[in-house]
């Protein structure tokens, strides 16, 4: 992977969510600085990905999380301020402020599916489980606010017309945003929850004792089955690479980890990122790199995804017993610079699965496809 040192601290990053502009990369750090990157290199033939920076702007206090909406011609921030800010990706134009995003300090923010909510473009939440929801282009632009846990929301996600929010206090909620209501809280989790990947059949949510609580998708009140992630504790990132395959990184831990899913088997390390844990996972979508944050090395780091993909063998339930033995000892060692190599003959189409993008927009469309291929 190829490693970008900056002379701040970095304190988070958002990719952006448009094929037509899938290079842009938005970088937030401890003395408010926002800066727009833009990715260049090729993923598949030499493997070094490089960024360089196409504007930087200024806030008062330390960026907390920054967002893309969907075109990614709009980026917004949210700062130790509370301050909520937009920006026009092209020029670095502040668009509009709100001074106060929340009644206490913001912690992260999602895209609302497009279209789909009256207006509702994108949810935020605080270190005191608040969560809002955002018409930026109304006047007041608050449209919804959810009080219902009690410490910091540390992530945000969507599921079809829910939205999900992981909380310190250790529960799941589910928000109905069409009806704007809360739809169901979960059972208290084991610890507090950190993080949440939404896939096409169930929903994982990383938790600060290093376990995956794993639900059923758009059934959060019941937990299905709890998997071992392989950290010690804290799974403060969770990002599915490919159906059955799921990316996992902890703020405790440099390493980041590959776990299979259905069946559930851990996979080893897909790479390493400095000291001090890894604070944040992305993948960007064209499906070119992983972005892993380090805070405290001051660094982020670009791993090229497609090589990793086609090293890691797709698990059958009803293989699982003879394939135990699959990955080797150091089958990742090296990975990330083995990807100048041989050339894949059978190249396995693997960028066809579906992304939760399409089973948001699609819902009901290939529920009961086959699992043979």
């Amino acid at each position: 992977g190829m490693e970008h040192d900056f002379t701040e601290l970095p304190t988070c990053f958002a990719v952006s969510p448009s094929e037509a502009n899938s290079n842009l990369l938005a970088v937030g750090f401890i003395d408010g600085k926002v800066q727009l990157m833009k990715i260049s290199g090729d993923a598949t033939e030499d493997g070094k990905g490089t960024v360089e920076s196409s504007w930087d702007r200024q806030q008062k206090r330390s960026i907390r999380t920054l967002l893309f909406s969907a075109e990614a011609d709009v980026l917004y921030s949210l700062s130790m301020n509370r301050g909520l800010c937009s920006y026009d990706v092209e020029t670095g134009k502040r668009t509009r402020v709100i001074r106060e995003s929340h009644s206490a300090k913001p912690t992260t923010a999602v895209r609302l599916p497009v279209n789909a909510w009256h207006g509702q473009t994108f949810a935020t939440g605080d270190e005191e489980g608040q969560v809002r929801t955002w018409d930026w282009r109304a006047p007041d632009p608050i449209v919804c606010t959810y009080e219902e846990q009690q410490e910091a929301v540390n992530a945000l996600a969507t599921d079809r017309t829910q939205l999900l929010s992981a909380s310190s206090d250790g529960t799941l909620a589910a928000y109905e945003v069409r009806r704007k209501k809360l739809l169901v809280c979960s059972e208290l989790m084991h610890s507090e929850l950190m993080s949440i990947a939404v896939t096409k059949k169930f929903t994982y949510v990383g938790a600060g004792d290093g376990h995956i609580e794993v639900f059923k998708r758009g059934m959060y009140g019941n937990l299905l089955e709890r998997v071992e992630s392989g950290f010690e504790k804290s799974v403060s990132s969770l990002v599915e690479l490919r159906r059955g395959l799921l990316l996992t990184a902890s703020d405790e831990d440099s390493t980041l980890r590959l776990m299979h899913t259905e069946p559930n088997k851990r996979l080893g390390e897909a790479g390493k990122h400095g000291e001090g844990g890894v604070d944040q996972l992305a993948t960007t979508v064209d499906g070119q790199w992983i972005v892993s944050l380090a805070s405290f090395d001051q660094s982020i780091k670009l791993y090229p995804l497609p090589p990793i993909l086609e090293r890691v063998p797709v698990l059958r339930s009803h293989g699982l017993k003879k394939k135990t033995k699959v990955v080797s000892e150091n089958f990742f060692d090296d990975l990330v610079n083995q990807s100048k190599g041989e050339e894949d003959e059978d190249d396995d189409e693997e960028g066809e699965e579906d992304s939760d993008e399409t089973s948001d927009s699609e819902p009901e469309e290939d529920e009961e496809e086959e699992e043979e291929e």
